[in-house]
């Protein structure tokens, strides 16, 4: 597998620990768009997994997979 993944300047991005403001996690968005890479689509189910259709400003929590992800890559692998 080979991937690239490229940010927009056009957002603020968060990289820190913790998070505060209208900024999108760096961490969050990265670990959902690996998701992609690895096969993974958007779930129904957005309710703690990294892999919702959308995540809101300071999204830290999708930082961590969810059962639903983890499960969605055993299924693929």
């Amino acid at each position: 597998m080979e991937a690239d993944q490229r940010y927009s300047t056009r957002y603020l991005w968060n990289s820190a620990t913790t998070c505060s403001g209208a900024r999108f996690d760096l961490r969050a968005v990265a670990t959902h768009e690996w998701g992609h890479s690895y096969g993974l689509g958007h779930t129904a189910d957005d309710t703690g997994l990294v892999m919702a259709p959308s995540g809101g400003y300071c999204d830290t929590a999708s930082r961590t997979l969810g059962l639903g992800d983890v499960l969605g890559i055993g299924a693929l692998y």
